[in-house]
């Protein structure tokens, strides 16, 4: 089944729910709406003088109303050398104990470059990064063994976590044998570099492997700053009519930034609203799903009792 997945930018991840009515047309075709690690924390791991965004998505009810109006709820997260050392697994358990603490469920979590982190970051062999893997799945699913998880990785496009077909189809049945088998494979891919022939090998693969798969669409992971929201729709559009035109369309279809506005350092880039503005988040999910044409109207968007601004309540 289709599935749209939306990821704002870190800095921009309560937007949508300050201003519910401006993404109305959007917000009927998303599934999914991800978040990252580091916005659930109360204290960033990494530099404690780091806004996460916590409190003002819990003050504006973002993990209940997800959940009122039928979108499922994912969470970025990554291994470590010592996953359970690094406090990995820790911080992915503080993440969905959250969610569900303020009204929301977590229905996924998403691995990210977990191959590049543990063959270029941390010196493993292949083997070692797959046992790492199987650490922190058997860690979140003892805890939560409803929570779906799968993986992003990078294929073609210039990138130091950037892999081949061969050599990532070879890790996924690594950790197939290792005992965890990706609820969906994410390929986060350049704009011009991964090309739609291997688009579809790993499509090909990830249905043979009983996974989902899924093409992330962002902007350049060589060069991940920019000067204006025109600059990722530009880049991202680029993205939707290259591989639409040369592959089968994705199972997940996932728009998501970390990019940098290079004016200020901020993650805060594109604005996600309104969709009815130029360049928006919003607005590049609306233009790109007429192109890539799934299914519309996926969300029930019944809200219940504190019902998101263009969401019918019952």
């Amino acid at each position: 089944m289709k599935q749209v997945w939306f990821a704002p930018d870190f800095a921009v991840a309560v937007t949508p729910f300050l201003a519910p009515d401006q993404w109305s047309l959007a917000r009927s075709k998303i599934n999914v709406f991800k978040f990252y690690t580091q916005t659930l924390m109360a204290t960033p791991p990494r530099d404690p003088t780091t806004p996460t965004w916590l409190n003002e998505l819990i003050a504006a009810d973002a993990f209940a109303l997800l959940t009122q109006c039928g979108i499922e709820i994912a969470i970025e997260a990554q291994v470590g050398c010592n996953t359970v050392a690094d406090g990995r697994v820790a911080r992915a358990l503080q993440a969905i104990e959250t969610v569900h603490a303020n009204g929301g469920r977590v229905t996924y979590i998403a691995l990210d470059s977990s191959l590049g982190i543990g063959v270029n970051d941390c010196s493993q062999t292949m083997a070692q990064a797959a046992a790492q893997v199987q650490i922190f799945v058997s860690n979140i699913q003892a805890a939560y063994p409803s929570v779906s998880i799968g993986i992003i990785e990078q294929c073609a496009g210039g990138g130091f976590d950037t892999w081949p077909v061969t050599t990532l189809t070879t890790w996924i049945d690594l950790l197939i044998s290792k005992g965890f088998r990706p609820a969906f494979l994410h390929i986060d891919s350049d704009p011009a570099g991964m090309s739609p022939a291997d688009a579809t090998t790993l499509e090909t693969a990830s249905t043979a492997r009983r996974m989902a798969f899924g093409i992330v669409y962002k902007t350049s992971n060589v060069s991940n700053t920019l000067n204006t929201d025109d600059d990722f729709y530009t880049a991202v559009m680029l993205q939707v009519t290259r591989l639409k035109a040369g592959m089968a369309n994705p199972e997940h279809l996932v728009f998501q930034s970390w990019a940098l506005r290079q004016s200020t350092g901020v993650r805060d880039i594109p604005t996600p609203l309104p969709e009815s503005a130029a360049a928006t988040h919003t607005r590049l999910i609306n233009d790109g799903l007429a192109v890539l044409a799934p299914p519309v109207g996926t969300s029930s968007q019944v809200c219940g009792s504190r019902p998101m601004s263009g969401c019918p309540t019952p």
